[in-house]
This record gives structure tokens, sequence and C-alpha cells, in this order.
């Protein structure tokens, strides 16, 4: 994380805990579900939004699988968030808005 995203996180702790609940969330899944060996996860900051893309080599969703608490997270606490999976990696894009009260899940 930037110099620049990690100051301003300082200042925003609910961002910065809703953040750290989405990593930890996606890194599970992909470990848990998808049997994930390698997880690459990026952060970085615009004016009002942060962005959380997290990489991994595991299996694809199955199609007509439920969705889950890892779903409804993303639901709570994005308003955009985007699930690319290929055959040999998935890609999961998550936008938090930055200085709002986003979700009764964070942690405070």
């Amino acid at each position: 994380m930037g110099t620049k995203t990690s100051a301003r996180l300082s200042e925003d702790p609910l961002s910065a805990s809703t953040a750290q609940v989405v990593i930890d969330e996606a890194c599970a899944n992909a470990i848990t579900h998808a049997g994930a060996t390698f997880i690459t996860v990026s952060v970085s900051s615009g004016p009002h939004e942060l962005e959380i893309t997290v990489t991994n080599d595991g299996e694809a969703p199955r199609v007509n699988s439920e969705t889950g608490l890892g779903t409804a997270l993303l639901d709570d606490v994005a308003p955009r968030w985007h699930l690319d999976s290929q055959p040999e990696k998935s890609v999961l894009s998550v936008v938090i808005p930055l200085g709002e009260r986003v979700s009764h899940l964070a942690v405070e």
C-alpha cells in the first residue's frame, strides 16, 4: 500500500477495517473454496474510494453454487464489486467508499 493510501486510511478507521474484512474474506474463500496456492492483493485509493483487487490461482466458482457470507459481505459494504473467473485464475475487484459508513458488518 502506498504512503498516500496508508495516511488516508489512518484517518479513516472504518474504511480501513472494512478493507481488512474484505481482504480477509477474499483470501479465506480463495484458499477454502477455490484451493488457491497463490494470492495477490493490491490496494489503491482515489479521492473518494478505495479499490481492492484480489487475484488467485484457484478453481473458478461453480456456476450453480449458492451465494454465501462472502457475497453478502460484498453486497453490504461495496457499491461496486465484480468477480472475473477464468480457468487459471480469479480476480475479485471491490470498491469501498472512503469516509462513509458503509456497513454494519465492518469492524469499528
